[in-house]
């Protein structure tokens, strides 16, 4: 396994809703062997995370996190640019 896919897995873990989709398989796999508090805990820990994760309040917290490190850019800077660039990160290597 290569750094890059690598890094691209381990990125994807770190997401609300990788961590609430392997809290629910947890949670469901404890219900099913009897173990219905744990299961009651991560479930509802799960509902949390994607419930906290999805409110605006983060999310401006997090925009705004990023977009502090730059000055706006005025319209006349924007007028002499010659390229736009869009910025992504779902990219095959190579």
């Amino acid at each position: 396994m290569n750094g890059f896919l690598l890094t691209k897995v381990a990125t994807q873990l770190v997401y609300p809703l990788s961590i609430s989709i392997a809290l629910s398989v947890v949670g469901l796999v404890s219900l099913a062997r009897g173990r219905s508090r744990r299961a009651g805990v991560l479930l509802g820990a799960s509902l949390a995370i994607l419930w906290v994760a999805s409110t605006p309040v983060v999310g401006f917290a997090l925009k705004d996190s990023l977009e502090a490190r730059y000055a706006p850019v005025s319209p006349e800077q924007a007028q002499s640019a010659s390229a736009i660039v869009l910025l992504g990160d779902a990219v095959a290597p190579g």
